[in-house]
């Protein structure tokens, strides 16, 4: 099986670029079903999930991360089937479905450090996407529809 990651600077156009080499190439795309099945396996609302998967990247963004999980939960009035033990597990998890997606059919997998993550995958090419920081602000907006 072989595999595409791609991680990109925010307005160079990642998901967009990984979504036409997956189309054009008859791959399976994973994007955003990662941290859906994160989810799933943490019995976590997605909204925390995606909010985790999302701010993961800060220090502060990791300690608003956990205040969602355990606010969504407590608010969706379950206590979590497996207990959610912060970073480590939500990174254990992700790194085992990405794992799995890698070994699993030819695929194109965007961001969540998938390069590194696979990066000893001998048939896997990791793709990384900048660009210009005033040209990837006026994507980014125009993406966002925003001035």
């Amino acid at each position: 099986m072989a595999v595409i990651t791609f991680s990109s600077s925010f307005g160079s156009g990642g998901s967009v670029i990984a979504g036409r080499v997956a189309e054009r190439s008859g791959w399976e795309l994973h994007n955003r079903a990662i941290p859906v099945e994160v989810a799933s396996r943490l019995s976590l609302p997605l909204e925390a999930a995606l909010g985790y998967d999302e701010a993961s990247q800060t220090r502060v963004g990791r300690v608003l991360a956990r205040f969602s999980v355990q606010l969504a939960s407590h608010a969706a009035g379950n206590i979590p089937g497996e207990v959610f033990l912060g970073e480590e597990s939500f990174r254990q998890h992700t790194e085992s479905i990405i794992c799995n997606l890698a070994g699993g059919s030819d695929c194109v997998i965007v961001g969540r450090a998938a390069a590194i993550i696979i990066g000893n995958v001998d048939a896997a090419l990791h793709v990384r996407l900048d660009g210009n920081l005033d040209r990837r602000v006026i994507e980014a907006a125009n993406a966002l529809n925003i001035s």
